[in-house]
């Protein structure tokens, strides 16, 4: 929508660990016409490191579906065009998560996930991984209830001392995880340490019922999701209410059901004959579906950055911008 955007993908030390998007500049209205927004968003690619730019790419498209939501908004309010309440976490978070959805499903890992010879990303790679995971998608929520859970014993503890803290911790912990195991994994989210994320992160369940909920009406609807500009229609119509409805009424819209958690219930109970089924399915449909190979034109200022150094930025196109991104990249790589 015109707006700017600046990425800092790379870690460094000193750096915030763990991935945001903000928006140093809302979407607002001056004179009857409206100012595009801004918005900056992070994560922390140690490049070359296996297994991190799989983390990588996951923050990118989720901090980007949090960029894409909030820059799109066309309320006069600009108490609604950022992230802060009446904001809802949970409806935040659904556009966020629906990215990140985007970039694990198998049909977009089929057409874009490609090595360095070209190659797509094996089906019979999909398969061993869904035979080797699929038997733990029912435990898919208990990351998300442990922090929750966590964070209400915290709060509803009177006399709470850090022996207390402490104990919670590793008591969550072992409910939810490893029963075997007394860890303080659940100190090191960082989200619970700031005031505007404390006491959200039911958000980010309700968010996972609202994605899959939403995905499910996709694919009834139209059949597939990867490459479908009517997804992209339907999702940049909801983005223009910011967040001046309610989470509740927002999947009522998007989706014209109230929210329910049977779509992620048949989700995550699915068999693995039923699952390789339905995404052989998918990437056949997709064969029918025409490749995006227009220029890539996002209408918005870019800039990639490493701390407060600019490596590229989209004057040229983003083609250009992203080639010279890469070249740079590959003078950070570790060995």
């Amino acid at each position: 929508q015109g707006g700017k955007l600046q990425l800092d993908l790379l870690n460094r030390d000193g750096k915030y660990e763990n991935g945001f998007c903000h928006w140093p500049g809302l979407v607002h209205y001056k004179d009857g016409k409206k100012v595009p927004g801004a918005a900056n968003f992070t994560c922390n690619v140690v490049y070359g490191q296996v297994g991190s730019a799989e983390n990588g790419y996951n923050t990118l498209f989720h901090e980007g579906g949090h960029a894409a939501h909030l820059m799109n908004s066309t309320q006069s309010q600009v108490c609604v065009n950022n992230e802060y309440p009446p904001a809802s976490t949970a409806w935040d978070e659904t556009q966020s998560m629906f990215l990140d959805s985007i970039l694990s499903s198998v049909e977009w890992k089929n057409r874009y996930a490609k090595n360095g010879e070209g190659e797509v990303y094996p089906f019979e790679l999909y398969k061993r991984q869904q035979d080797k995971l699929r038997k733990f998608s029912p435990l898919s929520m208990m990351g998300i209830s442990s922090v929750m859970n966590f964070e209400k014993s915290v709060y509803e503890e009177k006399n709470l001392t850090e022996k207390k803290l402490r104990a919670i911790a590793k008591t969550v912990y072992s409910d939810h995880a490893d029963p075997s195991v007394g860890s303080y994994r659940l100190l090191s989210i960082p989200h619970i340490y700031s005031w505007e994320s404390s006491c959200a992160y039911q958000g980010y369940g309700l968010a996972q019922l609202a994605l899959t909920q939403w995905r499910d009406y996709f694919y009834k609807k139209y059949g597939y999701i990867v490459d479908n500009p009517n997804v992209g229609k339907e999702m940049t119509k909801m983005w223009t209410y910011g967040s001046s409805e309610t989470f509740s009424d927002c999947v009522k819209m998007a989706t014209g059901k109230k929210l329910s958690a049977k779509p992620y219930i048949n989700s995550i109970t699915a068999s693995l004959p039923s699952v390789l089924k339905k995404s052989e399915q998918k990437i056949e449909r997709l064969k029918k579906v025409r490749m995006y190979k227009k220029d890539i034109n996002l209408n918005a200022e870019i800039k990639m950055v490493h701390g407060k150094e600019t490596i590229a930025t989209n004057k040229k196109g983003f083609i250009a911008m992203s080639q010279k991104y890469a070249t740079w990249l590959e003078t950070q790589r570790i060995d």
